[in-house]
């Protein structure tokens, strides 16, 4: 393409309204932009076929599958929400969990119910109590910034509620198996079952809740009462309350646990409503 002459130029900055000083400005950037060195095709054509190679190496199929998970864009959008969750957040569930462990094996007795020990009592709790501060502007003080990024709003919170739900179940899995080892007249499967329908049930209602009424507090007051009446029920068989965490209840309860965090992504990954929370 054949470059503007100096006159033709002048003439088009002066139609414009520029002044004289102005235009004499314009016409030394000019200058100095045509005199820098132009690229040959060939050399982009090289260049983008050089960056071509060093991504397909980085995908290569002697790669193993850790490098592979590495580079993957879940994976990365786990480790920076990592930094951004509250330090706190870990130490309570881990603090709870094992004061529940300990609890559980000084108060056992062969006569109680599985389902009253300490420890299947608290893990509900802690993995709700973790995953109701997930949202709010305590957790993004950097909003704007964040909805600018190619990651969407329900990318960021279904990495926030992966790392914390997936810490209180692996703690509730690492205390089970450490109370039926302590105490093998406790089966760990048994145990297990006991508290992890009530662990996806409240904590699929906190978040909800939270997500939705834009609260932390809603989210977790809500199932602590919750919780509370079933303790309460438990105590006491003749209240005519459903006891929904029996087996004929566990497929609605899951229903709800995965209709609800559906809900709760679907409203909380509206940038709009993100923006409620700040």
């Amino acid at each position: 393409m054949k470059p503007i002459s100096d006159d033709l130029l002048r003439v088009r900055l002066v139609e414009d309204g520029l002044s004289p000083a102005e235009v004499e400005a314009h016409l030394a950037s000019a200058r100095r932009v045509a005199q820098l060195p132009s690229v040959a095709p060939r050399a982009t054509a090289s260049l983008i076929a050089l960056a071509q190679a060093e991504a397909r190496s980085m995908i290569a199929p002697h790669s193993s599958i850790w490098d592979r998970l590495q580079t993957a864009h879940f994976y990365l959008l786990l480790r920076a929400q990592l930094r951004l969750i509250q330090q706190e957040v870990w130490a309570a569930s881990a603090l709870v969990m094992a004061l529940g462990v300990v609890v559980t094996l000084i108060t056992y007795s062969p006569t109680q119910s599985m389902e009253l020990m300490p420890f299947a009592l608290l893990a509900p709790l802690v993995a709700a109590g973790g995953v109701a501060y997930l949202y709010g502007p305590a957790l993004d003080p950097s909003l704007e910034i964040e909805l600018a990024t190619l990651t969407s709003p329900r990318q960021i919170l279904l990495a926030r509620l992966v790392l914390v739900f997936g810490f209180n179940l692996g703690l509730g899995l690492i205390g089970s198996a450490l109370v039926s080892l302590a105490n093998l007249d406790i089966p760990f499967w048994s145990l297990v079952s006991v508290w992890l329908a009530p662990m996806a049930f409240l904590s699929a209602l906190a978040f909800s809740l939270t997500v939705l009424a834009v609260d932390s507090l809603i989210g977790i007051t809500v199932s602590l009462v919750l919780w509370g009446g079933f303790i309460f029920k438990k105590l006491n068989t003749a209240l005519p309350i459903p006891d929904l965490f029996s087996a004929a209840w566990l497929p609605w309860v899951w229903g709800f646990a995965l209709g609800a965090v559906l809900l709760a992504l679907w409203v909380g990954g509206k940038e709009e409503h993100w923006l409620k929370a700040s």
